[in-house]
């Protein structure tokens, strides 16, 4: 029996037999029917210490809800060298290493990727 685990759109599959392919090509278009109109993948992490975070977003719409007053934070697009994300939905842009106030929290991007984004908050 396969076992088979989706990830993000990609299927895994580790197996023995000769039936394998047909069973994954069904699969797979079955889950890419089944799959249409949703979202990218998305990933977050969030670490919180001495009241600052590190927040990673990783997929446009990308959302987390960090700290103890569950500030959102959700990365609207990152272009490789500036990123628009909003927190608690208030409008911020950056570049890699710019230092901001969005509101009312300090944001230091950290990095900014091809769809992805590390901040801190203070």
């Amino acid at each position: 029996m396969p076992v088979i685990t989706e990830a993000c759109g990609t299927i895994v599959a580790m197996t023995q037999g000769k039936n394998t392919i047909k069973r994954l090509s069904a699969l797979a278009a079955g889950l890419a029917l089944a799959s249409l109109g949703l979202a990218a993948c998305q990933t977050t992490t969030y670490t919180c210490n001495n009241n600052e975070c590190t927040v990673n977003l990783s997929g446009s719409g990308a959302s987390t809800e960090v700290g103890t007053n569950e500030t959102e934070v959700t990365l609207v697009r990152a272009d490789g060298t500036t990123a628009s994300f909003t927190i608690d939905g208030a409008a911020g842009e950056c570049t890699e290493g710019e230092t901001l106030e969005v509101g009312g929290i300090s944001v230091t991007c950290t990095e900014v990727g091809d769809d992805s984004l590390s901040v801190d908050l203070r």
